[in-house]
């Protein structure tokens, strides 16, 4: 509020005409009376003047006219033309009589001149008072030759708006407000009010807004078509259009500059030939009646302009037939506007055509055609041509001064021009300019809510679109603001959460081939070097030879298990991981399993120990070689994670509708932190040990297809322990 009061104060005219009178000295008082005095008084002598000749110019023309066209402007005159004998002459004369429309225009333009004075004094008074204020001040006071040197620097824009506002003022406004005036009188042919007539107040717009009346009548009804036909010419006209462009603009249509082409060449002929050519093709005896009747399609000619349905239907077809063609041209340049992005972050999200169309396409086409809208919809609502040189309003009712497609300013025009009713035309001037500020306000809503529309929707998705780009691009874990509660707000969620993921992944990628380089170089360098030593061995030491062989049978053993399980990696990622289900003995595969690493473990100081129920488990439904792959990375993983423990358990048995097996170790066991991740491809965690970060996602993976469970956690007083539930039954 301070803000506003300072600015407020900032701009505020110093020098006032109230100043003037409370502050001013008695030059200045004085210059109320006569203008420019002030002026003239302080050495600027053609400013003052000048205000002085338009003050003797005003009275001397209020003295020769103006008081008299004041003192008739309230009656309009009431003299009569009258004929009168001349004797002298011994024939008739007339004697002239008052004329009302004159009177009516110079009291008007009086009232005019006088209010236009006014301001120019309000100037004259203002000015005397600067020049006091400046001279009391000290300050330099401006000769009439640096007051016109300014209008070509600083007051540029006064010399450049003063002759347009000149012409506005006299040739648009004062012409309006002598027409407006018309409204309130009965100038007319009725009752012979065309020389003389009187002021009626508001009786012509109670006239015309009484239903009971015919011309009431005729007025709702004209306008109820009017409204129509705005409505169906603008909304058809940029539908159809919209349809056209949009299916030219599509990338299969080829040829697109020859189909527009086409379309446009309308335009190239003017409309008024266009009208009047389709009008005459129309006719009862036209080409098109003539065409149909020749060939047997009708029997009588088709009544286009003599039906009111048939009437008002043909002038909105013939009316889409000149119209399209511009709404065509907009909306194709639109289209072709619209920025890509959006639609490819609609195509993200999931949407179809449609939605794409009413989401994107057609906000950001109302938001800039919705001007052209407003213009259109007026336009149509004047659209005295397309109806007058089509129609020409018919078919038109006995007795009635407005045909059935007869629009407002058609009306207008048939009334004052064929019918001398100016009065109701100025009512229905008035009413129609209402109608207009009306329309144009409701479409300028239409605007606003668009604009709410593209910063609400189209301006968020233009940033997920360019999130979106920034993913392609390969930079994530970026998240984006998210300030929505709707649907968007939901889809900005997804997309921070797929940046995070993707951004995870890619780490755990990069991770991984780092791992799987330094883990297959590892026992290629082993095998490489106990190649060569025992080859280049001359003792012939038999354990040397051994040592160097198991080394190498250990280390081929790991290469082939890491090739193995980036195969199956390879698998799961393209959706050829499958199994070959049959009956398996479990207990015998798992035991297979224990004694394969029961001699290995037992080389590295673990000792295995195996634990089985009393009963025999039945045969499940599984495949074999991928249970078995299972159970030997479990217990090569608990070997390597939990070996420092020197003991591992394992036990299977028969738990309700599943197979269970269990695999212990009691080495460090997992971080807390670690374990909501330890079966994600490529997660290696903390752990030191050797591995491609896959197999447990691998074994994840096969028991999820066997419909079982897999699960990993810490054991109760140490350790990691694994367990593997199978179901005994599809």
């Amino acid at each position: 509020m301070i803000q506003a009061g300072k600015r407020k104060k900032e701009f505020a005219d110093p020098y006032t005409v109230t100043g003037a009178v409370t502050k001013g000295n008695i030059i200045t008082k004085l210059s109320l009376l006569i203008m420019g005095l002030g002026n003239i008084a302080h050495r600027q002598i053609a400013k003052g003047l000048m205000f002085l000749v338009v003050e003797i110019g005003y009275i001397w023309f209020m003295i020769q006219s103006g008081i008299y066209n004041l003192s008739m402007f309230p009656s309009l005159g009431w003299r009569e033309q009258e004929k009168v004998w001349n004797e002298k002459k011994s024939i008739y004369e007339y004697t002239a009589g008052d004329q009302s429309s004159l009177i009516l225009l110079y009291g008007v333009a009086t009232i005019y001149i006088t209010l236009m004075f006014i301001v120019v004094w309000r100037e004259a008074v203002k000015s005397s008072y600067k020049s006091e204020v400046l001279a009391k001040s000290g300050k330099h006071l401006n000769t009439f030759k640096e007051d016109f040197k300014s209008l070509f620097d600083q007051n540029l824009h006064k010399l450049l708006l003063a002759a347009p506002i000149m012409g506005v003022l006299i040739f648009t406004i004062l012409p309006l407000i002598y027409n407006i005036s018309m409204a309130f009188t009965n100038y007319s042919k009725v009752n012979d009010h065309l020389v003389l007539f009187d002021w009626v107040g508001l009786a012509n717009f109670a006239k015309i807004l009484n239903l009971n009346d015919s011309i009431g009548k005729q007025f709702y009804s004209v306008l109820t078509w009017t409204i129509t036909w705005a409505i169906f010419a603008t909304a058809l006209n940029y539908i159809f259009g919209m349809i056209l462009a949009i299916v030219i603009n599509r990338k299969e249509t080829h040829f697109k500059g020859f189909w527009r082409f086409c379309f446009v060449l309308s335009i190239a002929v003017p409309q008024f030939v266009s009208l009047l050519i389709m009008r005459s093709m129309l006719q009862p005896t036209g080409i098109v009646n003539t065409l149909l009747l020749k060939y047997g399609l009708i029997d009588t000619a088709l009544p286009f302009f003599s039906s009111a349905t048939w009437a008002r239907v043909t002038v909105i077809v013939i009316n889409l037939w000149v119209g399209i063609p511009y709404t065509l041209l907009q909306v194709t340049g639109i289209l072709q506007n619209i920025p890509g992005e959006l639609y490819e972050a609609a195509k993200i999200d999931g949407a179809n055509a449609v939605q794409i169309f009413f989401k994107i396409t057609l906000p950001y086409m109302l938001f800039v055609m919705t001007p052209y809208l407003i213009t259109q919809f007026t336009g149509n609502i004047n659209n005295f041509n397309v109806i007058y040189l089509l129609s020409g309003g018919n078919p038109t009712p006995v007795d009635a001064t407005a045909g059935k497609t007869d629009l407002l300013v058609t009306w207008l025009y048939k009334l004052t021009v064929d019918k001398q009713y100016y009065n109701i035309g100025a009512v229905i001037g008035i009413l129609t300019f209402i109608i207009l500020a009306v329309g144009g306000i409701c479409m300028a809503l239409v605007l606003i809510s668009s604009l709410l529309f593209i910063n609400n929707v189209v301006e968020p998705v233009a940033v997920v679109s360019e999130a979106a780009k920034r993913i392609s691009a390969g930079s994530y874990g970026f998240p984006i603001e998210n300030k929505y509660t709707d649907e968007l707000g939901e889809l900005v969620d997804n997309i921070n959460d797929m940046s995070l993921k993707i951004g995870q992944n890619e780490k755990m990628k990069s991770e991984f081939i780092s791992s799987v380089s330094h883990e297959l170089r590892t026992p290629l360098t082993a095998i490489n070097g106990w190649g060569e030593t025992i080859l280049e061995d001359t003792t012939d030491d038999p354990a040397q030879m051994r040592r160097g062989i198991r080394i190498i049978l250990n280390e081929a053993r790991r290469l082939s298990t890491m090739v193995e399980e980036l195969l199956e990696f390879s698998k799961m990622e393209d959706g050829r991981f499958t199994l070959r289900m049959e009956q398996v003995d479990l207990q015998a595969e798992f035991e297979d399993a224990i004694f394969t690493y029961g001699e290995l473990f037992r080389q590295e100081g673990i000792k295995l120990n195996y634990e089985c129920g009393d009963e025999d488990l039945p045969p499940i439904p599984g495949d074999s070689e991928r249970l078995k792959q299972v159970f030997c990375n479990v217990l090569d993983n608990a070997a390597k994670h939990g070996g420092s423990g020197k003991r591992i358990d394992t036990s299977i048995s028969r738990e309700g509708e599943f197979e269970v097996v269990r695999v212990r170790d009691y080495g460090p066991g997992i971080p807390e932190a670690e374990l909501p991740f330890i079966k994600q491809k490529f997660y290696k965690g903390s752990s030191k040990a050797r591995g491609s970060g896959i197999g447990l996602a691998v074994c994840d993976e096969i028991v999820g297809l066997h419909n079982g469970i897999f699960t990993i956690g810490n054991a109760d007083g140490g350790g990691a322990g694994g367990t593997l539930c199978l179901p005994v039954k599809e």
